[in-house]
């Protein structure tokens, strides 16, 4: 991995992922082209993989049942619109994984990966072993939400409850 990718070479992957890969969100396809335009933010951006571990991650995926996760020092936001809108008043680093077929097998993403100081020592795996732990993440994070529902049942909070059901069916779409 790299030390450090020059954002010229970021704004050339993402060029590439967005002309390669289908991105469902269009919100996603916002933040994605929003980086290349602005070098300032583009500079703040790593691409890493794990970002889950780091203060503040999105993850895009091209494939499986959530193709965008952003996280906000440990909070899970699926409202790409809400992390479009904090990237740009933030001027904090930004960590970015992406999902993608044999991403590991992949020049143009390797090309850009650096690596990052959050969560556990690096361990490493093969790719097939991140796919699984990804997928345990996705079904985890869906498990945690209906946990947060069945809470609001229970506590007969409606409010919240439409809000993390609006959730459960963007996560299910």
């Amino acid at each position: 991995m790299s030390i450090s990718v020059s954002v010229e070479d970021k704004r050339l992957f993402i060029k590439w992922f967005l002309a390669n890969h289908d991105v469902v969100s269009r919100e996603s396809v916002w933040i994605l082209n929003y980086l290349v335009s602005d070098e300032e933010a583009l500079a703040r951006v790593s691409f890493v993989e794990q970002a889950h571990h780091c203060p503040r991650a999105i993850i895009f995926a091209t494939e499986g049942p959530i193709a965008f996760q952003y996280y906000a020092h440990g909070l899970l936001v699926l409202d790409a619109e809400k992390a479009f809108h904090d990237i740009r008043l933030h001027e904090e680093p930004v960590y970015i994984e992406m999902i993608l077929p044999n991403a590991m097998q992949n020049p143009h993403y390797v090309a850009v990966l650096e690596e990052h100081s959050y969560g556990p020592a690096k361990v490493e795996t093969s790719y097939g072993i991140a796919e699984l732990a990804a997928q345990l993440a996705v079904q985890y994070n869906e498990q945690q939400l209906l946990n947060e529902l069945d809470a609001a049942l229970d506590a007969g909070n409606r409010e919240r409850f439409l809000q993390l059901s609006e959730q459960y069916e963007r996560l299910k779409s």
